[in-house]
């Protein structure tokens, strides 16, 4: 062998994949696509997970190419010039900036798309999102553009700064969906309030039964390595 390489067991990760979606039916999941490789998210599917998500529009792509056509989110914020691509490609995105947002609804109106939108809020883990007490001014200009469906919020802990999931930290953003629809007379169904660090709480019942779409952590992590034996 004279290159790196990694043995990829299909048939484990379907296992392994339809016990996390058996166990979160209720909540719902989404897993990121692992670099996008087509094998490793067919047997995802063949799992039973139904959407799929990606922190990089370039394996959305491949996954498009694949001809994977079930709903894929774009979790990472784009850069601006990405905008068109991930409204081309993605049927929803995770976002935190207005002008990114801005740059979506203009790209999804000159496409005749409506492209769905996911705010993220940030509850302790200092990674990503929008600070609570201004989600209000930003919800009020999301709702008002024309090509863009705001579909829920999000949160990520466990990632950055050592925070982990608890009833207490995800019942924050509970509140805030509470908040959100009385103050501007929406519905927000979307609330994703964890990746696989709160298996443990789904596991013990103790997520908020409004928490509804759950994410899991890929099961490599970036840069896709080659070459790649299935």
């Amino acid at each position: 062998m004279t290159n790196p390489h990694i043995n990829i067991n299909l048939d484990k990760i379907e296992h392994n994949a339809g016990l996390i979606a058996g166990n979160c039916s209720s909540k719902g999941i989404i897993t990121k696509a692992v670099c996008g490789n087509p094998h490793i998210v067919n047997a995802f599917i063949k799992a039973g997970i139904k959407e799929l998500a990606d922190s990089r529009i370039e394996n959305i792509k491949k996954l498009r190419s694949a001809g994977f056509s079930c709903q894929i989110a774009l979790l990472r914020i784009p850069m601006i010039s990405e905008a068109k691509d991930a409204v081309r490609y993605a049927d929803c995105s995770y976002q935190s900036e207005i002008k990114v947002i801005e740059e979506f609804d203009r790209q999804a109106g000159e496409m005749g798309r409506i492209h769905r939108v996911i705010l993220m809020v940030e509850i302790g883990d200092l990674r990503e999102g929008i600070m609570p007490d201004e989600l209000s001014k930003l919800v009020d200009k999301v709702v008002n553009m024309n090509n863009i469906k705001l579909e829920g919020l999000a949160t990520n802990v466990g990632c950055f700064g050592g925070v982990l999931p608890s009833y207490e930290n995800t019942s924050m953003l509970v509140e805030l969906q509470k908040n959100m629809e009385r103050e501007f007379d929406l519905e927000l169904p979307v609330l994703s309030g964890g990746n696989s660090s709160a298996l443990e709480l789904i596991g013990e019942g103790l997520l908020p039964e409004s928490m509804n779409f759950g994410l899991e952590k890929p099961f490599f992590s970036e840069p896709e390595p080659q070459p790649a034996v299935i």
